[in-house]
């Protein structure tokens, strides 16, 4: 039995999971009370979206306690996209992300769990230290390496994002690109 088990066995999920929404609670908590500081439409954005995110995470991380109708809403349907199982197999995309269970980095073999973890907590801090826009095209990177993205498709949806990020700033109107360090 591993040293989390009891936790495993309380929520119904890995401890990778319970650590991903723990770090979602205690992140989006901390954005949550410091967008309290601005005022009309600049705290806005922040307060609804921290207010999302804190509210899904508790609900996902409390999934298997929840009352019918809300574990519903939680839990994944199978057919999200309209397509059924059998046609997933097919597709070779779905194929090499199934045969790809481990990867190894750095030394380092990692399951795709712990790979999302990381990844997720990663640019959720490195988004506080210098802003949503450098970490998002440098978790993009990230991501694509640890997947096996294709270098043309990786470069270009890096690209892609990194030009929605602008279109976010300049029409939205918000600074994405402050950190806390610079």
């Amino acid at each position: 039995m591993g040293r989390f088990a009891r936790l495993e066995a309380f929520f119904g999920i890995d401890t990778e999971e319970i650590g991903l929404l723990l770090f979602f609670i205690v992140v989006s908590t901390y954005l949550l009370v410091g967008s309290l500081a601005y005022s009309g439409f600049v705290g806005r954005y922040p307060r609804v979206f921290s207010a999302v995110v804190l509210v899904c995470a508790v609900l996902c991380l409390f999934r298997q306690r929840l009352p019918e109708p809300l574990a519903t809403i939680t839990s994944e349907p199978p057919d999200l996209v309209g397509f059924d199982e059998d046609e997933a197999e097919d597709d070779p995309l779905e194929q090499r992300a199934r045969s790809a269970e481990t990867r190894t980095v750095f030394g380092v073999t990692l399951s795709k769990r712990a790979i999302v973890t990381l990844t997720v907590a990663g640019y959720m801090i490195a988004s506080v230290l210098v802003g949503i826009l450098v970490a998002t095209p440098l978790y993009v990177l990230a991501w694509g390496y640890l997947v096996n993205i294709d270098r043309n498709r990786l470069i270009a949806v890096t690209v892609g994002t990194t030009i929605v990020l602008f279109g976010f700033m300049e029409f939205a109107g918000i600074n994405v690109d402050i950190g806390v360090l610079f």
